[in-house]
């Protein structure tokens, strides 16, 4: 479920907006904001960043929830500030500062780092249901006291419920490391749900050491 969740960081913001990502998906909900100005820039502004394909000419009377990889949106999201760069140095008869461009590319980069930790994690993830798929499968063939594996069912089932444990474990340290300064964002629902899946392997494992058969 954690894999799958949309709810990883969350973030609210002082106009009434919100944001929520997944391991590689961002969510943004303008639905909130209270000065209705401010919500149709909202509205049109996450528009721009959630397109497959770019496009900076919001519809008229376009969605106020929007959703998107997180790639696309830091893609388009340089697209479009590197635009508005470009549009003040025209006005101006000058070129975009390279402190100008340096800050458009640490922003993006500063992105990035969210969608790939987002992927390191995904990645430990589905190893570690993969192996939980197993331990299950073990567990239910120990527990009618079937040996299907040569060796000990039960040690082996004891084993692969702390494997997975250690697996989802190091599967949220690492996105969590991954990530960049995270400012006023907050876990989400999806963190803790996988840490309790965690958990869980993890009583498990204990549990088939404690009452499980063995095998031999």
């Amino acid at each position: 479920m954690g894999i799958f969740g949309g709810s990883w960081l969350t973030s609210d913001f002082e106009d009434g907006s919100s944001q929520k990502y997944g391991l590689t998906t961002i969510q943004i909900d303008c639905t909130d904001v209270i000065n209705e100005a401010d919500k149709e820039v909202c509205a049109g502004l996450n528009w721009i960043f959630t397109q497959e394909e770019y496009n900076n000419t919001p519809p008229a009377d376009g969605p106020i929830k929007h959703s998107a990889d997180i790639s696309t949106y830091c893609s388009n999201s340089e697209t479009y500030i590197t635009e508005q760069y470009q549009k003040s140095a025209d006005g101006q008869g000058t070129d975009v500062s390279q402190g100008d461009k340096d800050n458009i590319t640490a922003v993006y980069n500063k992105c990035m780092k969210i969608d790939s930790a987002g992927g390191t994690g995904s990645l430990m993830l589905w190893i570690g249901t993969t192996v939980a798929l197993l331990t299950t499968v073990l567990m239910v063939f120990n527990m009618l006291g079937m040996s299907v594996i040569p060796g000990d069912t039960q040690k082996i089932s004891m084993i692969a419920g702390f494997v997975t444990a250690v697996l989802i474990g190091l599967g949220v340290l690492l996105w969590y490391m991954g990530l960049p300064d995270s400012g006023d964002a907050s876990a989400g629902i999806n963190v803790w749900l996988t840490l309790i899946g965690a958990v869980t392997a993890a009583t498990s494992g204990l549990l088939i050491k404690m009452y499980g058969r063995s095998s031999n």
